[in-house]
């Protein structure tokens, strides 16, 4: 009998573990059922955001990027707002760079500080004349990449962001093609807003620049959409059509808020070639805000806005001391730089 139980005792034993190990198995399925897609999820995502971070340090940085990258700054802008009428999701991309004397070279070139555009900006009184004397310190210098899912086209933009502060810690922020050198936008900050009461106009508001910079908006307009190839450099009959027709009257009917009949029974009434009609019709702009003024610039059928946002009033010549905060450039591009944001 001894025996016997001992037997019995000793197959309970193991029915026993049997169900154990059969019910902790069970309990493994139904936990692996419940979590194991969480799992896989969660992995995925850590690998996907991987890719994601490994595939953008690799859109800035590979060579072949500078190679491949559109050299023609009208196809780039053609193709930019080409992607956005179609609706194409842009992202963008950015990695910091180490300050050097290329940087240097950059801003202290025909490119840049000593460049077209921001002589313009200085003669307009938007920024002033000592800011080719001041001092800066570079802040930051950032590569962005600006692309879409269509990758049959190549990268939209390769940009620098070059972000510099003077003694008195005011920030001049430029964004600018790191192939070619276009100054897409410019940005500054910690300025005090400078007005003479005496000057305070109610009607006056922000206009006074148009004719500081030249006779109407029409050549400020001329200005953008000669430097942005939005119409062809040799279109040098721009400035002689606008002294033939009037620089103001040409303003009159060319804001973007003009009706479109009346518009059109002006251009009609003007005894003028076909070629010369198309481009008085590409010329618009319109006042967004009181501190704000827009130039439509045509690419194809489409179009791109130079923004030209500035203080409500400034009272008087500009100096190192009283120029203001300003954002000026291509509202498409800027505004996917989150220090433009």
């Amino acid at each position: 009998m001894t025996d016997r139980r001992r037997v019995r005792t000793r197959k309970r034993g193991t029915y026993f573990r049997y169900y154990i190990i059969t019910a902790s198995i069970l309990t493994l399925l139904i936990a692996l059922a419940f979590f194991t897609p969480q799992i896989i999820f969660q992995v995925q995502d850590m690998i996907l955001c991987k890719d994601t971070s490994l595939s953008r340090q690799e859109n800035v940085n590979v060579e072949s990027l500078s190679t491949t990258y559109e050299k023609s700054l009208e196809t780039r802008m053609t193709d930019y707002a080409e992607g956005l009428a179609g609706d194409d999701a842009f992202y963008v991309a950015s990695q910091n760079l180490s300050i050097n004397e290329e940087l240097s070279a950059y801003f202290y070139s025909d490119s840049c500080i000593y460049g077209n555009y921001i002589s313009a900006l200085i003669y307009a009184q938007l920024l002033p004349y000592d800011l080719w004397e001041m001092e800066y310190s570079v802040s930051q210098w950032k590569q962005y990449v600006i692309y879409s899912d269509n990758f049959t086209k190549g990268v939209n933009f390769i940009l620098w962001y070059i972000e510099l502060q003077d003694s008195a810690g005011r920030i001049f922020k430029i964004l600018a093609d790191a192939e070619d050198g276009t100054i897409y936008a410019i940005k500054t900050e910690g300025n005090p807003v400078f007005q003479e009461p005496e000057l305070v106009d109610e009607s006056y508001e922000q206009r006074y620049f148009m004719d500081e910079f030249g006779r109407s908006a029409v050549e400020m307009w001329g200005f953008c959409a000669l430097y942005y190839a939005a119409i062809d450099e040799e279109t040098k009959n721009f400035y002689i059509l606008m002294e033939e027709l009037g620089w103001e009257e040409v303003s009159m009917i060319s804001g973007s808020e003009t009706m479109d009949k009346e518009r059109e029974m002006v251009l009609n009434a003007l005894n003028i070639s076909e070629d010369r009609r198309e481009l008085l019709e590409k010329i618009q702009f319109y006042t967004e805000d009181k501190d704000t003024e827009v130039f439509r610039l045509p690419y194809g059928s489409f179009s791109l806005e130079m923004v030209m946002k500035l203080p409500t009033m400034v009272g008087a010549p500009m100096d190192a001391e009283t120029y203001s905060n300003i954002t000026i450039g291509i509202r498409e591009i800027y505004e996917m730089i989150p220090e433009f944001a």
